[in-house]
C-alpha cells in the first residue's frame, strides 16, 4: 500500500511541475525602461526595444487660451497655443507602481520625443 501511495505522490508531483506555465507580461514590456533612454529615442525604436506602451494617444496641441490638464500641463510650454501640432502620448509601465509618459511630435516622418515624465501611477492629477 505504501508503494502505491509513493507512486501516486511521485506522479502528482510530476504533473504539477509539468503544468506550470510561464506568465507573460501584460504590458508587453520587453526590457527595463529607463527614463533617460526612452525619452531620447524615436517612438518606433521605443516600440521595438520596450514593446507596446500601456496606453497611447494622438491629440492636437492646445488651442489658444487652453491649458492641458493633468500630467500634460507642462507640455504646453514647448509649443505656442494656436499652432496645430499633433502630439503622441505614450505611457509605459516601468514597474508595478511607476509609469513613464513620453510625448512625441513628428519630425521627418518619425515620432521624436520632446518631453517625458516619470510618476507613481496611483497619483491623482
Amino acid at each position: 500500500m505504501r508503494k502505491i501511495y509513493l507512486i501516486f505522490l511521485f506522479y502528482l508531483t510530476c504533473m504539477l511541475l509539468s503544468c506550470q506555465t510561464k506568465q507573460e507580461n501584460p504590458s508587453g514590456k520587453k526590457a527595463s525602461i529607463p527614463l533617460g533612454t526612452v525619452s531620447k529615442i524615436s517612438f518606433e525604436k521605443a516600440l521595438s526595444h520596450y514593446g507596446n506602451p500601456y496606453k497611447t494617444e494622438v491629440f492636437n496641441n492646445a488651442k489658444k487660451g487652453e491649458v492641458f490638464p493633468g500630467i500634460r500641463a507642462e507640455i504646453g510650454k514647448y509649443y505656442k497655443s494656436g499652432i496645430k501640432i499633433q502630439i503622441r502620448e505614450a505611457i509605459w509601465n516601468k514597474n508595478d507602481s511607476i509609469q513613464i509618459a513620453v510625448w512625441y511630435t513628428k519630425k521627418q516622418n518619425l515620432w521624436m520625443p520632446f518631453d517625458s515624465f516619470e510618476y507613481n501611477k496611483f497619483t491623482d492629477f
